[in-house]
């Protein structure tokens, strides 16, 4: 059954990794590039390239969070498309069937970082760095991998659902944090106390240590002194 659910997931998400695996292949090779010919100064040339690096960063946590996405989007396509119907069909609960679908879909996601890690290697042979600067390719792919991990099983859990549901959940936490705020600002001018509203208390709770988000924070440097 696993088996037939991987078959099934990669037939669903082929056309739409395909963006993705080109991206993760030339966008190292690009930025090396860049950055090898910029390390070719002998005064700032590892200044220079670590600048190139740093300033290129931003992309790749933004495409571990889309590519993360649009996997666990595609997982529920074709149940959405025919009502649920197939899943009913099959002598499997709904917690067995959910799985295989996310251990399917996880299988599918380690083809754009095994690409990544392809494009990086690639890109090394082909634009060797100053001597002082030295690459990290098998931590940065392994950073990728877990910050598109979170990505999709996060997507996974709301693509399962209908997406009436989506649009309450979506909504209902928009006016959470924003009715919350205003409440939390109209608190701290009448009693003249310092309170945390609630965008600072979920960014916080998802965005600092140990929160799922804080592998997209920090440092996304692929090179490093």
């Amino acid at each position: 059954m696993l088996r037939a659910t991987l078959n099934l997931q990669w037939r669903a998400a082929r056309w739409a990794l395909l963006p993705f695996l080109l991206l993760v292949i030339g966008l190292p090779v690009l930025v090396l590039r860049l950055a090898s010919q910029l390390g070719a100064d002998p005064v700032f040339g590892a200044a220079s390239s670590l600048g190139m690096m740093e300033l290129w960063a931003p992309l790749f946590p933004l495409l571990a969070a889309l590519l993360g996405f649009a996997v666990a989007f595609t997982a529920w396509t074709w149940d959405h498309h025919t009502g649920h119907v197939y899943a009913l069909t099959l002598p499997l609960s709904r917690a067995r069937y959910a799985t295989y679908k996310f251990l399917a879909g996880a299988a599918v996601l380690l083809l754009p970082v095994l690409a990544l890690l392809a494009g990086i290697m690639l890109a090394l042979l082909l634009a060797p760095l100053p001597e002082t600067v030295h690459a990290y390719p098998l931590s940065f792919a392994l950073r990728f991998l877990l910050a598109s991990g979170i990505t999709y099983a996060l997507g996974f859990a709301l693509a399962a659902g209908t997406v009436r549901t989506v649009v309450w959940l979506t909504v209902g936490t928009i006016l959470v944090l924003v009715f919350g705020t205003l409440l939390v600002q109209f608190l701290e001018s009448a009693l003249a106390v310092p309170l945390w509203s609630p965008i600072e208390l979920l960014e916080r709770a998802l965005l600092d240590l140990p929160g799922p988000f804080n592998v997209f924070g920090g440092s996304w440097m692929l090179i490093d002194v």
